[in-house]
């Protein structure tokens, strides 16, 4: 099995009512993880003032493609599946999993 480390940053809308976007979407990639063996360790760093969110999790699959789609379904899904107001990908960072275990978050946001 190979693991990566995904990150995807989003910036919702400037209608949203940010906190609650950002709440409901991270709760349901919380469920999402709980729920789908092949992901664990989701996290998400945020900032209110510029309405960025980024939401990461650990994926395993049979290669680095099919892992990397299991991260992004569990983070495209949690985003789909809660958020009520528009939110548009800035960008997405796939790290391996064992360089993602030994880097700060800092370090993976500037990758």
């Amino acid at each position: 099995m190979t693991a990566v480390h995904v990150t995807v940053e989003f910036v919702a809308s400037s209608d949203a009512d940010f906190e609650a976007e950002q709440h409901r979407v991270t709760e349901a990639l919380f469920d999402l993880e709980t729920h789908s063996p092949e992901v664990s360790d989701a996290a998400q760093i945020c900032d209110s003032e510029k309405r960025f969110v980024a939401l990461s999790i650990y994926a395993e699959g049979k290669s680095v493609d099919q892992a990397t789609a299991n991260a992004l379904s569990a983070i495209i899904g949690a985003v789909e599946k809660s958020g009520s107001a528009s939110w548009a990908w800035q960008a997405t960072h796939v790290t391996p999993a064992e360089l993602a275990k030994d880097a700060n978050k800092s370090q993976l946001m500037s990758a």
